[in-house]
């Protein structure tokens, strides 16, 4: 699958702010965790072909590399929606519905 263009990939403010803090987060804590993680692991010693928690924290890592990768991507082809406030529904609006049963669905 290839990466989307440059604003193509159109988000809320709120969207983007999420992704950025989960950007941040992922390179600071979760990389100190898995980091530690590895450590340990290392220091267990020993075949590290034979060495399941260093297996593991190695997968984990790999993981963690490709989920900082994906969201550096999306916030590069980010484009946030434009707010709407002249009645019209937007991306990120909430509509109400009445059903023709008179059911109101959101």
């Amino acid at each position: 699958m290839a990466a989307p263009a440059a604003g193509d990939d159109l988000m809320t403010r709120e969207g983007y702010d999420r992704l950025r803090q989960e950007l941040l987060t992922l390179m600071t804590t979760e990389r100190s965790k898995v980091a530690e993680r590895l450590r340990g692991a290392r220091q267990d010693g020993g075949d590290p072909a034979e060495n399941g928690a260093l297996i593991d924290a190695l997968a984990e890592q790999s993981l963690l590399e490709s989920r900082i990768n994906n969201v550096k991507a999306r916030l590069v082809s980010a484009r946030i929606a434009p707010a709407t406030d002249d009645g019209s529904a937007g991306i990120g609006c909430s509509v109400r519905l009445r059903t023709s049963t008179g059911q109101i669905v959101e």
